[in-house]
């Protein structure tokens, strides 16, 4: 008799979404990470890591041992809302060295709050949508309730970014289904399963911090079924005149061809509020 009602409590669970609900709740997700640190227009922060000397070594491994080595530069991270951020040198570089900084950015330079769900793919998202198959499911487990949202595409189709940045290694290409995990009371992203053309599939799990104010996606976690692929990138935050802003980020990488381990730190900010730009 109990396996009969706990049956029938788990299939009550899965309550079907129409698709405008569920991209409704996806877009209403998007615009909760977009909200992040409500009142700061801009900042910029330097940083430190020892990624930059390693790649400035490797670079140069084959130079003969009395050229000069270019000294590693001085870097800071600038952002700005609505036009995401960049790293750049502090001070003019060889072109190079430039080109190595910016692919340390591409690779490093992430928020997760603007690499999930990102505002300015909504258009994106919803041409995907009209392209694709959906269903969902409504489930609770303990005090949360999570709504499972499934999009099945026709064909081998391009994201182009639409539901998460490219700076993760995540597919964005020939991808055939995508599930959402969110939390619908808190619009949160809790996992994301990415299945490719020849049945490759990425889980990605999402973590978030309990800070004041909206609630900021602090690490995310790629692995695959086999074992093969396994990623972490986790950023810590600290309180900066009120807002909650990165202090460190770590990316560890565990794939067939790969696996590196780098960190940054940052520390002077300056800020700039919206009240600050509304001054005369």
């Amino acid at each position: 008799m109990h396996r009969v009602v706990l049956a029938l409590l788990v299939l009550c669970l899965f309550v079907p979404f129409s698709a405008v609900a569920q991209e409704d709740l996806i877009e209403a997700v998007s615009a909760n990470y977009a909200a992040a640190h409500p009142g700061l227009a801009s900042y910029q922060v330097r940083l430190k890591t020892d990624k930059i000397a390693e790649m400035i070594t490797i670079m140069t491994a084959n130079l003969p041992p009395d050229m000069v080595r270019p000294t590693e530069p001085e870097l800071s991270k600038f952002w700005v809302r609505g036009n995401g951020f960049t790293i750049r040198a502090n001070g003019p570089v060889m072109p190079t060295m430039q080109q190595m900084i910016a692919r340390f950015s591409e690779q490093f330079s992430v928020e997760l709050s603007a690499f999930l769900l990102p505002a300015e793919q909504q258009a994106r998202r919803t041409a995907l949508f009209k392209q694709a198959k959906t269903k969902s499911t409504d489930t609770v487990i303990g005090d949360e309730r999570l709504h499972g949202v499934e999009i099945v595409f026709s064909k081998p189709t391009d994201l182009a970014g639409a539901f998460y940045g490219t700076s993760l290694g995540l597919p964005q290409r020939a991808v055939t289904r995508l599930v959402l995990d969110i939390d619908a009371q808190k619009r949160l992203l809790r996992q994301m399963v990415i299945e490719t053309e020849g049945g490759a599939r990425l889980i990605a799990d999402i973590r978030h911090a309990n800070l004041p104010g909206v609630p900021l996606p602090s690490e995310i976690r790629i692995t695959s079924p086999d074992g093969h692929i396994d990623e972490r990138f986790t950023t810590t935050f600290t309180e900066v005149a009120g807002f909650q802003l990165p202090a460190r980020q770590e990316r560890q990488i565990r794939r067939p061809d790969r696996t590196e381990a780098f960190t940054v730190e940052f520390f002077d900010y300056v800020l700039t509020t919206t009240t600050d730009k509304k001054a005369p």
